[in-house]
């Protein structure tokens, strides 16, 4: 087992979100702020300042016209939305070339980030849940961890996998018994570090595991992210190495009290997430009845042929009871 120290010294030694996002989240907490104000966060940095107008003109945060400034960005997006493409713009700039520990490049990590923030406000829409502002912001960071934990897991790959086929134990759960913390635990570790909002903090530390938390003022959130995570995964966006090892919280599902129609209107409704370079996922109906605990029907991952060979060829994925 690699010491925690290590691990938690790993966190320490990441780039940091640039400041402008910690001063947006507070901005928009504070109902005085000004346009100026969001505007003068933002504006001296121009490589961020770039990317925002890239992100804005997507067809997610697009509204009814080009936007080609920061004052215009703020102004046609709103504060939230304005804090949101800004927050996604900053954590593609600190994600490294390649996450080795889980087998994914750069764009596809954070291709599932903006997924699950996409899918997160489009389940909380149709399961008509009232969510805080902060909520895109919250799933696109839920995955923080990995940037943390990915180095050492690569050192420990076959172990943990090993884990998960022969215990029967989640990707996060056989993280724990290999490494001795998960990217859940340090996610939250690294989010207190950056200061990040405390919804952030527990989205981080409780997507994988929304029947651990006892917050209920965040409940629904984190209930919200955990599924969008495992749809997300579903449907292609962000395959990695622990995908045999995710399922669905019985307890989130029954919280939320989720349809497969449901699940289904959200699964096709992808098209400003693909927009981003990702080709589309051959069947999202697949991604449905995973989601709802049917039998996986043609898994897309990179651990398939070494999991099936550690468990026998019986590599499945079952809904927790």
């Amino acid at each position: 087992m690699i010491a925690k120290d290590r691990l938690v010294a790993r966190i320490k030694q990441l780039p940091t979100l640039p400041g402008a996002v910690l001063g947006l989240h507070r901005l928009l907490q504070d109902k005085s702020s000004t346009a100026k104000a969001f505007e003068d966060l933002v504006r001296p940095d121009p490589a961020l300042t770039t990317n925002l107008l890239r992100l804005a003109n997507s067809a997610h945060f697009r509204r009814d016209r080009d936007v080609d400034s920061v004052r215009q960005a703020f102004v046609v997006l709103g504060a939230r939305r304005f804090c949101d493409a800004v927050t996604s713009v900053a954590l593609s700039s600190v994600i490294p070339t390649h996450l080795p520990g889980y087998g994914i490049p750069a764009r596809d990590f954070w291709l599932h980030c903006i997924a699950v923030g996409i899918l997160t406000e489009k389940l909380a829409h149709d399961l008509k849940r009232p969510v805080p502002d902060s909520v895109f912001a919250a799933a696109l960071l839920h995955d923080l961890g990995k940037l943390a934990i990915s180095t050492f897991l690569m050192e420990t790959t076959d172990e943990v996998l090993q884990a998960m086929s022969c215990q029967h134990l989640s990707m996060a759960n056989a993280e724990h018994a290999v490494l001795g913390l998960n990217h859940a635990e340090l996610g939250a570790m690294l989010a207190q570090t950056w200061g990040l909002p405390a919804l952030v903090v527990q989205s981080a530390r409780w997507h994988h595991d929304p029947d651990g938390l006892d917050h209920e003022s965040t409940r629904d959130v984190v209930d919200l992210i955990h599924v969008a995570d495992l749809l997300s995964h579903m449907l292609g966006l962000g395959a990695d190495v622990g995908e045999l090892g995710r399922s669905l919280s019985a307890g989130t599902h029954r919280r939320l009290g989720m349809a497969a129609r449901q699940i289904e209107t959200v699964a096709c409704a992808t098209e400003e997430i693909h927009e981003f370079g990702m080709p589309r996922a051959a069947i999202e109906a697949e991604a449905v009845e995973e989601v709802v605990g049917l039998p996986l029907m043609a898994p897309r991952i990179l651990a398939v042929n070494r999991v099936r060979a550690a468990n026998d060829g019986r590599a499945s994925v079952a809904p927790v009871g």
